[in-house]
């Protein structure tokens, strides 16, 4: 997993480096979507998962970003914009028996910013 920086006192470019580097999405909570259903799952402590998929094309979300809500009427459609935007993406061919996915986590608009 990647992340983004959310906040505080500007970071040192080492931070900011360290960030975009990929680390285990240990102990996630995740769902895949596809054009029929949404399929949860967890990570254990080193991101890792096993769950059995049909060839195609699936969305990853972070459970965190599709249980979000807007904490005020103000950010709700930018909160509603990040809900959309996927957390990754991945395509299980026929015969695949596993694959490494890289996950984006930006920051959560939908909270209120604490000071």
């Amino acid at each position: 997993m990647v992340s983004e920086y959310c906040g505080g006192a500007n970071p040192s470019a080492e931070v900011l480096e360290d960030l975009k580097k990929p680390k285990p999405a240990g102990n996630m909570d995740v769902v895949l979507v596809d054009n029929e259903k949404q399929i949860p799952f967890a990570t254990d402590e080193n991101g890792l998962s096993s769950i059995s998929l049909k060839p195609g094309k699936y969305q990853i979300f972070l459970a965190e970003k599709l249980d979000a809500t807007a904490y005020s009427a103000n950010v709700e459609a930018i909160c509603d914009k990040w809900k959309a935007k996927p957390n990754g993406s991945l395509e299980v061919l026929k015969g695949q028996d596993s694959i490494e996915v890289e996950i984006s986590k930006d920051c959560n608009p939908c909270n209120q910013p604490s000071y």
